[in-house]
């Protein structure tokens, strides 16, 4: 058993080293290695949901008593957002940015959006809501903002640039464009939720 703790700490403090290493490299607080894209934007679903609270943590997919709902433009709307939805959670459907400021309530666990959307005169045209703009929006209210930036690689600047602009969770696919394992993504963003 001794044994086994001491590997235990081992992958720990390496769980760490490469968190502190991913997130110098995108400009943000805390990152980790995921199971692909999708695994990222599902751990972070449920730090958003769930917290760090251990008996919420344990109570998944059943999300009685914590936040319920997470918004997504329904420009945004994808088959990866499987992966917010195995939560537990109400997906609400918004247009625009006077639909989204009324949908934030108290139930309101994050704000999901599709990456790799900025600048596109098609979206535009949809009444879409830049990520910029849905910070403003969603800071001031305390929700999160979890961006799917595996359709934005390359450059690596593109997910510095969510970084800089201060997203809370950011997923990327480790197997497209940044030559890991296709197996592998990451999820970076704020400490407090990379740790929950």
């Amino acid at each position: 058993q001794a044994e086994a703790a001491r590997h235990y700490v081992v992958l720990e403090e390496l769980q760490d080293a490469i968190g502190r290493r991913i997130s110098d490299l995108v400009g943000c607080e805390d990152a980790m290695v995921s199971t692909g894209t999708a695994g990222a934007i599902a751990i972070g679903t449920y730090a958003c949901v769930a917290g760090d609270d251990s008996k919420n943590i344990r109570q998944l997919p059943d999300i009685t008593g914590m936040k319920s709902e997470v918004i997504i433009q329904k420009i945004h709307r994808n088959g990866y957002d499987h992966a917010v939805r195995t939560a537990g959670v109400k997906i609400v459907e918004v247009e625009g940015a006077e639909q989204l400021k009324r949908a934030i309530n108290s139930n309101t666990a994050m704000i999901y959006m599709l990456g790799g959307t900025t600048g596109d005169s098609k979206w535009k045209d949809m009444n879409h809501v830049e990520i910029a703009d849905v910070l403003k929006i969603a800071k001031p209210a305390g929700v999160p903002v979890m961006v799917d930036a595996a359709n934005m690689l390359p450059p690596w600047k593109n997910i510095q640039d969510l970084g800089a602009l201060g997203v809370d969770l950011i997923c990327a696919s480790g197997g497209k464009h940044l030559s890991g394992p296709q197996c592998s993504g990451l999820l970076a963003g704020r400490k407090d939720l990379i740790r929950a």
